[in-house]
């Protein structure tokens, strides 16, 4: 195909559109041209915008929505809006949002069918329409050697789905259309799909095509070659002698026998459908031997839009039966003219490349476990952090057969043996390490795109996918070398962390101090509990602490666990126990000779806070029995202030004559300050002697 541009589109439409020599309307598009192009810079930047606040157009994220403006707005203050709802601290834009020169192409096709669906009349629309779905069919057909294709394209991924199965239905049944589900009510039809499907995939289709979740029949998977249950068991779908089958596992890149099921399909008259990113290896110049019988599927989806990078194109789907097509296929037409069949190959064929320089790479390294497909050329790499040496001196082989894998990838822990010491790492906390390894790995090769999925019976594993991302995020060979350089590093901190753990406990149990803490899930050498001296001889896990000691000891601790992350973030961390107590977790070290240092931080940071918290728990008893003593005193000294001046002296209109017959003395109950150094209360006096010394002393020297 060459790689011509779309000049018959030119042709088509130059005298449709109207010519103007207006400069007010072209300096209004050339205005809202660069409004557009700042804001859209904005956002491939993952910049903040520096204008003022938009008044009421400003939203933040808890808005759940906003009124329309009687009046209308600038597209500045609009596009400034959009900015601000996007982009957000806590969710950033995702790396790779700048596109290339073909994806600036896709998507501004979109919007140039969006305008020649309003300019063109309809025979014009409709010769377009019926030119670009020819040649796409025609092109698409040809590189992925599906003959007898036609063409459907659609926005949604489930779409395609639904238009096969409307399709299947006027098929096999052509009454359906005229009658309905009466037409179907002698023999309702059959769904069968895959326990490895979405759990919602069943449901959604029976909504969709109007069916009851009756017609639906989960296929069971099999294992007879892999742990994994996740290839359909086509021995039970042949039993079951039935309809449409949903093929493909795309989390691990395993693909069901299409060659098997062909002939099933064949033999019971079904309709076969086929989708998954393995598809896109139809576009090599020598596909796989493996992926030949795909060609023979009944209607298959290509996810274009994913392989080669071009946003806002339709997803396409193919089937043997025809359908009527309209100019959704445009921005696909553009874009395919536009690349050419040499590059997208060369596209398809550089994700390959990328897969096998990653697979290469990680089959060196004795601390991964790799799955591996059973067909030679996979553009999935699904792999693990599995400190197990024997087990990953030989990978992980989804061909062997499921005895000898039982002991390799169905064990509930994972013995790792170094210098005599055996540390037992259980699946939960190799998930969680595996978590933390995806993370630091997205935040060191950002380029590199690696997912986490879940496998039913084996935990978390990492995902590479180069032909859905490679193009997108810009990919290289050397991107997988530093991906391989970070991996080795952070592999060697785990494998350092998981064998000095023991000798991490060792040290803890060995200090009355310190005591191991039970946490659900901790990367690392493990969580610490503080014991403060009075509960020492205390065991705190069977002895029911009274609500004092309980809140004493969550306070010491949630103290020393913030104090010693404030220190040091990425070694400590504040988490809590089984038993919702706060304790320290230890995180990853590098060299085991840092196990001392940390127990002795622990310890002095920890003695600190105790002795502090006892000498404040020490003066505050103090300062309350002074406090209760000083208002007792005060009580009884106005009791006798009381009955000294007389009971007269309290009547107000004697009191008054009792007072200039016998004034009442000068000296008053004296007042009380609390000495916070000596934690004692004492008398006022001795503070209002010395304030009137330095008066008299400071009226003197004004005085001379």
């Amino acid at each position: 195909m060459a790689n011509a541009k779309p000049a018959t589109l030119v042709s088509m439409v130059e005298n449709k559109i109207p010519r103007t020599d207006d400069n007010e309307n072209k300096n209004v598009q050339l205005d809202l041209n660069h409004v557009f192009q700042k804001y859209l810079h904005i956002l491939c930047s993952h910049q903040e915008s520096s204008s003022a606040a938009v008044n009421e157009m400003e939203v933040t994220s808890n808005d759940l929505s906003t009124p329309l403006s009687r009046k209308g707005f600038a597209v500045s203050d609009i596009l400034q809006r959009m900015v601000s709802i996007v982009s957000h601290p806590d969710s950033p834009l995702p790396h790779g949002l700048e596109f290339n020169d073909i994806g600036h192409l896709a998507v501004l096709s979109r919007g140039l069918a969006c305008y020649l669906a309003s300019v063109l009349d309809k025979n014009q629309l409709t010769k377009l329409a019926n030119r670009t779905t020819i040649d796409t069919n025609m092109w698409l057909s040809k590189i992925f050697r599906y003959e007898k294709g036609a063409l459907y394209f659609h926005e949604e991924a489930g779409d395609g789905l639904i238009k096969v199965g409307r399709l299947t239905l006027l098929t096999k049944c052509p009454k359906f259309q005229s009658e309905g589900f009466h037409a179907l009510y002698a023999r309702p039809p059959v769904i069968y799909i895959s326990s490895a499907a979405p759990a919602s995939l069943g449901k959604y289709l029976c909504s969709q095509l109007g069916l009851p979740y009756s017609c639906l029949s989960i296929v069971p998977c099999v294992a007879s070659s892999s742990t994994f249950d996740e290839t359909m068991d086509l021995a039970s779908l042949e039993r079951s002698l039935n309809e449409d089958v949903a093929c493909g596992t795309p989390m691990c890149g395993q693909n069901d026998n299409t060659s098997y099921l062909r002939e099933l399909c064949d033999k019971y008259n079904l309709w076969l459908h086929l989708e998954g990113n393995g598809l896109a290896l139809l576009a090599l110049e020598k596909p796989p031997a493996s992926y030949e019988a795909c060609r023979k599927a009944t209607s298959i989806t290509l996810r274009l839009s994913d392989w080669f990078n071009w946003p806002g194109c339709n997803i396409a789907g193919m089937t043997n039966s025809e359908t009527l097509m309209k100019l959704h296929g445009l921005s696909l037409w553009i874009s395919m003219q536009y690349l050419g069949q040499d590059a997208m190959a060369k596209m398809v064929n550089f994700g390959t490349e990328l897969a096998q320089q990653l697979i290469h790479r990680l089959d060196l390294m004795k601390d991964v476990t790799r799955l591996q497909q059973e067909n030679s050329v996979n553009p999935v790499v699904v792999f693990r952090y599995k400190p197990n040496s024997k087990s990953n001196e030989s990978n992980h082989n989804l061909s062997t057969p499921p005895d000898d894998l039982s002991s390799t990838v169905k064990k509930d822990s994972v013995e790792e043996t170094n210098s005599g010491i055996v540390t037992t790492v259980s699946n939960l906390v190799l998930d969680s390490y595996n978590k933390l390894l995806l993370y630091h790995l997205s935040q060191s090769v950002r380029s590199m795109h690696i997912e986490l999925i879940e496998l039913s019976k084996d935990g978390y594993w990492l995902k590479f996918d180069p032909i859905k991302t490679a193009i997108k995020y810009k990919t290289t060979q050397d991107d997988v070398d530093e991906f391989i350089s970070c991996l080795r590093d952070e592999i060697t901190v785990m494998n350092v962390t998981i064998n000095s753990k023991s000798e991490f406990e060792t040290a803890i149990k060995s200090n009355k101090r310190l005591k191991l803490a039970e946490v659900h899930q901790v990367t690392g050498l493990g969580a610490v509990q503080f014991v403060p001296e009075y509960l020492v001889h205390d065991d705190i896990d069977t002895v029911k602490l009274t609500d004092r000691k309980r809140s004493a000891l969550k306070k010491v601790n949630r103290l020393l666990a913030e104090t010693l992350e404030e220190q040091d973030k990425a070694l400590f961390a504040l988490v809590t126990t089984t038993d919702d107590y706060p304790c320290v977790a230890v995180g990853m070290i590098s060299q085991p000779e840092k196990i001392p240092n940390i127990i002795d931080t622990i310890i002095q940071k920890a003695s600190e806070l105790d002795d502090n918290s006892q000498l404040l728990e020490e003066m505050s008893e103090l300062i309350k029995k002074s406090i209760a003593a000083t208002q007792e005193t005060l009580k009884q000294e106005a009791e006798d202030y009381f009955w000294e001046e007389g009971v007269y002296r309290q009547v107000p209109l004697i009191s008054t004559v009792m007072n200039w017959w016998s004034p009442p003395t000068k000296t008053a109950i004296p007042g009380r300050t609390l000495n916070l150094s000596k934690g004692t209360v004492e008398s006022t006096e001795p503070t209002y002697e010395l304030k009137m010394q330095v008066q008299q002393s400071f009226d003197d020297d004004n005085s001379s």
